[in-house]
């Protein structure tokens, strides 16, 4: 590319009648293809001006996504690595449909026990009959508490997930 020379004004020419602005029009072609090249040139000199301040923006708001470190209110890796791990403690930690399952068959065989228990005085026709008693409510007690429990398991939603 060679040198340019800048851009002049053009003389002004007083409006006289119409054979002199043909006669201005006909002389005054190089004029109009410069001006159009002037405009052309700083057109280019804004779009270049434009396309660097877009990369600078396009560049920061790539760096505030990716920064890790970033204190922008924004979650960061790590916040959200912290509450991934939270989560798995919190599922390891849930009774699972068998822990639940083994707890029933627990009651079931304990409600066996107490009911051949209770039935068992009346049919030896006597005995320590106090001591016999407390054994049988010892076994009500631990059915209730194994009852009570498997209840608090089943309402806390252990009795919805797999085994693993």
């Amino acid at each position: 590319m060679g040198y340019d020379e800048p851009t002049r004004r053009l003389p002004q020419q007083p409006a006289r009648g119409p054979e002199v602005r043909e006669t201005v029009m006909s002389t005054g072609d190089d004029g109009w293809r410069q001006r159009l090249e002037d405009r052309l040139r700083s057109l280019q000199t804004a779009v270049a001006v434009l396309s660097v301040l877009t990369a600078a923006a396009l560049g920061i708001a790539l760096w505030a996504l990716l920064d890790d470190e970033g204190s922008s209110g924004g979650t960061t890796r790590g916040e959200l690595s912290n509450r991934i791990e939270r989560v798995e403690e919190r599922l390891d930690d849930r009774a699972t449909k068998g822990d639940v399952e083994g707890l029933q068959e627990d009651v079931q065989e304990l409600t066996t026990k107490v009911d051949e228990a209770a039935s068992r005085p009346q049919e030896d026709g006597g005995g320590d009959d106090g001591a016999a008693q407390q054994a049988v409510d010892d076994l009500r007690t631990q059915v209730e508490d194994l009852q009570g429990r498997v209840d608090q398991l089943e309402q806390s939603g252990g009795g919805t997930t797999t085994e693993p």
